[in-house]
């Protein structure tokens, strides 16, 4: 549901917090735990003073908002809301790639690898599963709605297929465990990493920066040697524009 926008922007962190506490309030029409009180003080708080912590406070608010087991939908219009209570340049930053998946990715830490780990990570690999990608589309799609982006300019996918049908289940993993390893070392910035068979999908940012380590994953797969005997093949794939093209593609992609 999206929160109606305020009038009245100001640079008084205090009034800014108490503003948005009310806007939460009304939309999740109870009145809000003490944990999600202070968690948004110190995003508020580290918005207007000291933005290089940023990434650190969203997190923490994210974690606050899965251990108390609020869905993923709420966190995009609660963070649109604080857009609209404050300056153009704290909203460039709200609305950056490396802010919102610092949320998720918080909220995800507690939601996801609590009580529904199960479902969300992959036992052999411990990357997210499908269901944790269409989650965090879910999500993505909602935040670039809010804010008038397209997801096909922000976002891609970087796809890794390694050849693993004709190999034995203990090689298999070892394949998938190492092919893991390595773009989790290579894609370490908040992006949604999952694992689907012999299939790994980053869901990233759409930038050169994501290309470039795209092709340094596809050297460092190709130069190890566990994941190297599998041929992995890693290629760049695009977002669709709208959510039933989404549907569509992603059950091309993981089933």
């Amino acid at each position: 549901m999206a929160l109606l926008r305020p009038v009245v922007v100001t640079t008084d962190w205090h009034t800014v917090l108490d503003q948005w506490l009310s806007l939460i309030e009304v939309e999740a029409d109870q009145p809000l735990d003490l944990r999600i009180v202070d968690a948004a003080a110190e995003v508020v708080e580290t918005l207007h003073l000291r933005k290089r912590g940023l990434r650190g406070a969203l997190r923490r608010f994210g974690n606050t908002l899965g251990e108390l087991g609020w869905p993923l939908e709420h966190l995009t219009p609660w963070l649109a809301a604080l857009s609209t209570l404050t300056s153009r340049s704290r909203r460039v930053e709200l609305h950056s790639f490396e802010a919102v998946a610092a949320l998720t990715e918080g909220w995800a830490e507690r939601y996801v690898r609590g009580a529904h780990a199960g479902v969300c990570f992959d036992a052999v690999t411990g990357l997210a599963t499908p269901t944790v990608l269409r989650m965090r589309l879910k999500e993505i799609y909602q935040h670039c709605r809010a804010f008038g982006i397209t997801p096909t300019d922000a976002y891609c996918f970087v796809v890794i297929d390694c050849d693993t049908d004709d190999l034995a289940p203990f090689e298999r993993d070892a394949v998938m465990v190492t092919t893991a390893g390595v773009v989790s070392d290579v894609f370490h910035k908040g992006e949604t990493v999952i694992r689907h068979r012999g299939r790994v999908i980053v869901l990233a940012s759409k930038s050169d920066s994501t290309r470039d380590r795209a092709a340094l994953l596809a050297r460092a797969l190709r130069e190890a040697p566990i994941s190297s005997a599998a041929e992995p093949f890693v290629w760049d794939d695009e977002l669709p524009a709208s959510t039933i093209d989404l549907d569509r593609h992603l059950r091309e992609l993981v089933g």
